[in-house]
């Protein structure tokens, strides 16, 4: 693991730390839904999200997208890339606990799982920044939308299969993409 890979994971695990002693354990909430992602290099996705809030401000996030990749014909040739963001980071929410809706901005590390049909990918570390709002947090049940940045560069390496016409050799791809998620609030 590269130094900077092993720096931000750290750093994650000293947030979820800071996350978890902030607020009492019941404090939190679950979120479920779905995610949209365009990336810069490939081409928009549709996937689900997850999203587990513990305390007031720590939060851990996973994604999964099957395809971030435009789909071509026949199938069978096509090549796809499979991402699965998982992240940890910090939310700042501009109301108290109780009201209606609930705005907020935050940020954190994101660990990207890659996987691609044809040529080998490797895994990479990445960071996110995200504006949304929670609505119905006096509930047990909410509404949650938001808009999410994601930031990441990944590396498609030619393997003894060989690549798609359009990637040689090694081929860098900016991954990095406005998203948006939108799902249902579980408040514990």
């Amino acid at each position: 693991m590269s130094r900077t890979r092993t720096i931000i994971m750290l750093g994650a695990v000293a947030l979820a730390a800071l996350g978890l002693f902030a607020r009492p354990a019941a404090a939190g909430e679950f979120t479920v839904g779905a995610g949209y992602w365009d990336t810069k290099d490939a081409d928009n996705a549709l996937g689900v999200s997850t999203k587990l809030t513990l305390g007031r401000w720590f939060e851990l996030r996973g994604s999964y997208f099957s395809d971030v990749t435009a789909d071509t014909s026949p199938e069978s040739r096509d090549f796809e890339i499979k991402a699965i963001p998982v992240e940890a980071g910090v939310a700042w929410h501009f109301t108290p606990e109780d009201a209606p809706a609930s705005p907020y901005v935050g940020g954190g590390a994101s660990y990207f799982f890659l996987d691609t049909t044809a040529g080998q990918i490797d895994d990479e570390v990445g960071w996110y920044a995200v504006v949304g709002s929670d609505f119905g947090r006096h509930n047990k049940l909410g509404f949650n939308v938001e808009a999410i940045y994601r930031s990441v560069d990944a590396t498609v390496h030619e393997n003894r299969h060989g690549l798609p016409s359009d990637v040689v050799g090694t081929t860098h791809l900016d991954l990095s993409g406005l998203g948006a998620n939108a799902g249902l609030v579980w408040h514990f």
